[in-house]
Formats: structure tokens, sequence, C-alpha cells
């Protein structure tokens, strides 16, 4: 089974993406801030992080690269409606 942790500021979005991927068999928590998000991450393995890449006070990016300090292998896909290539560039760098 696989564990995926939802990361937005959006509660629509958050609950519309759970909702779905429960439907479809997966095991989902989420989150609306990064402080949130490191808490869960600390506390639990998740196999995928679906991340908005901005959020309020702490981007995604800096989520993630805080991930990869911690050496955790969790996949992450960035959820965006940037179309600025250089956060194409940086979340790529990160692994995601």
């Amino acid at each position: 089974m696989t564990n995926v942790l939802i990361v937005d500021a959006e509660r629509v979005i958050r609950s519309t993406l759970k909702e779905r991927l429960e439907y479809e068999g997966y095991v989902v928590d989420t989150a609306q801030s990064r402080s949130e998000a490191t808490g869960k991450l600390e506390r639990s393995a998740f196999d995928v992080m679906l991340c908005d890449i901005e959020m309020p006070v702490e981007d995604g990016l800096s989520l993630v690269r805080w991930m990869r300090e911690q050496d955790m292998q969790t996949k992450c896909i960035f959820l965006t409606a940037h179309t600025e290539f250089t956060y194409a560039q940086r979340s790529v760098g990160l692994g995601a």
C-alpha cells in the first residue's frame, strides 16, 4: 500500500486530492504548511509527497531541500500553476 502526503495551503485542493487518491486505494494524509508537513514526515514514512511549490511562509522547494538533508527517500511531485522555468530547474535539482 502506498502512503501519500499532500501538502497544499488550499483546503479544497487537499480534500479533493485526498478523496480521489483514497478512492484509488492509497493511504493519504494532508498538511497545510511546511511546518505541519515536517512534523508528519518526522513521525511517519511516506512513499510519495504531492506538494505545492508556493505556500505561505516557506515554499515547497525548502521542504524538499529539508527532506533531502534528513536523507528522506520520499518521492516528491510538485503541484504548481507557475510557468517560470526556474521552479522546474530547482525542483529537478532536488530530485523532485
